[in-house]
């Protein structure tokens, strides 16, 4: 029993050998600390950049729009100003198309009468 209690001894750790896992487990606890900064700061870096493309997107999108709505405006009142001079000219027409046929009656009566 002496010789069985003698081998178990020797299997367990000793001091030294509970130091050494202890360094050795800080070593890549520390390791895998850098590791996670290193990719939060990567993670950081890539975020930043897209934040950055979405707002050269967003803001080259609005001057297009902006640009888009200032041409349409544009045409919308040279098309309003147009249709306006044709109206205009349509309503002349219209008034003396209406008064030649009282004026052609005026001068018919005129020349009855004399």
């Amino acid at each position: 029993m002496l010789n069985l209690l003698l081998e178990q001894t020797k299997q367990l750790a000793t001091w030294s050998d509970l130091s050494n896992m202890q360094e050795d487990q800080i070593e890549q606890l520390t390791a895998h600390v850098r590791e996670t900064e290193q990719t939060l700061t990567e993670f950081q870096m890539t975020l930043q950049q897209q934040a950055e493309q979405i707002q050269a997107a967003t803001s080259t999108s609005t001057e297009t729009f902006q640009s888009q709505v200032g041409k349409a405006s544009e045409s919308f009142s040279q098309q309003l100003s147009s249709e306006e001079q044709t109206v205009k000219r349509s309503l002349k027409r219209l008034i003396w198309a209406s008064l030649i046929p009282t004026i052609l009656l005026i001068i018919w009566e005129l020349i009855q009468h004399n």
